[in-house]
Parts: C-alpha cells; structure tokens; sequence
C-alpha cells in the first residue's frame, strides 16, 4: 500500500499552474522552478487487531488509528533537492487459533526533508489490540501526529 505525497507549486510547474504531484513511493525531487510550493504528507494507517473465538468466549479487536495529515506552504529554489519517504501502512493482523488474538501494527511516517531542513513529518496510525474476551477491552490506534508548517491531525 502506499501513500500518496502532494507536492502542488503556487507557481508554474513546466508552464503548468497548480499542478499535483504524487509519489507513491520513497523517492527524490528536485524542484524545476523556483517559488512557493504547497507540500503535503499523509501518514500511513495503523491496521486493526484480530481475534477469533470457536467457543464460548468472545473476542474483541480494535481498529488501527488514521495517520496523520499536514501541509505547508514554502518557498523553494530550483534545483532544491526534496527527499520524500513514504510511509508503509499496517501490515493485515490474523488469528487463526481460538482464543489467541493478535494485535495489529502500527503504520509508518511520511516525511518531506531538505538540506538542512524537516519540511513535513505526517505520523502513522497506531496499531489497533485485541483480547481473548469481551471483558477486557481492546482499544483501538491512536492517530497519528503530525509536525511541521501548518499541521493538521487527520
């Protein structure tokens, strides 16, 4: 799974305005035109838990939390190498044995760098739990966080 990182310039792209890039996956780019561009980042998912039960007993599993969105607005020189890192969402949780829950994984950050700078860093999602019996709860993920410009939790 990947996640798509927006890369849209205030200003003309190969003669293009508001044009959006996307990258879906880890990569370098370099900026063809100096001016304001617009970076976004959207962390990866946390996946759920698993539980499964054949007998008396009643599982529960909680979802994997959102990952985190943010955005930024910067001015860019041409030639200014960007550094984007995609993050991987959750890996799938499954649980075949009775009464033996598996929690889910947490999903990866999304960062936008350059020389000398952390332009954007959108979490990932936390894992969601799970547990044997519904007398114990099993939370879900907590969101991811984000950090840099103007940050927003999604």
């Amino acid at each position: 799974m990947s996640i798509p990182v927006t890369l849209a310039p205030s200003q003309a792209i190969n003669a293009k305005r508001g044009c959006a890039l996307f990258f879906p996956a880890s990569t370098t780019y370099t900026i063809p035109v100096s001016g304001y561009y617009r970076l976004s980042a959207l962390g990866a998912g946390g996946s759920g838990g698993a539980s499964f039960s054949s007998g008396a007993t009643a599982p529960a599993a909680g979802g994997g939390g959102g990952g985190a969105f943010c955005e930024h607005e910067v001015y860019l020189a041409k030639d200014t190498v960007l550094t984007i890192t995609v993050g991987a969402g959750g890996a799938a949780a499954s649980s075949t044995v009775d009464a033996t829950p598996v929690n889910g994984t947490a999903g990866g950050a999304t960062t936008i760098t350059w020389p000398g700078a952390l332009l954007l860093h959108a979490g990932g999602g936390g894992a969601g739990l799970s547990t044997a019996t519904n007398a114990v709860v099993a939370t879900g993920g907590a969101g991811g966080a984000a950090v840099g410009g103007n940050s927003v939790n999604a």
